[in-house]
């Protein structure tokens, strides 16, 4: 997946400019592509705003049923159903 972003903050952050055909001082404004990078930021911003209590569509299982041992099998088995 390909996106292209307009980034803002990183030419601020490294105070990156540019003198333009005015003999001025401007503002860089970086357009770049990022093969993955804007992925894992949508995710990272989900989690954080989510703090891991994520909603339905975020979060499609809800429950898993374990059992700690062995014998607990046939009771997870029977309440699976109910979940």
């Amino acid at each position: 997946m390909l996106h292209i972003q307009f980034d803002f903050n990183m030419p601020r952050r490294f105070e990156v400019q540019f003198v333009g055909p005015d003999g001025q001082e401007h503002p860089v404004y970086m357009i770049h592509r990022a093969l993955l990078g804007s992925m894992e930021r949508f995710f990272a911003t989900l989690i954080e705003h989510y703090a891991g209590d994520f909603p339905v569509w975020f979060a499609p299982v809800q429950v898993q049923l374990i059992s700690i041992a062995d014998a607990q099998i046939p009771y997870a088995e029977e309440i699976a159903p109910l979940l």
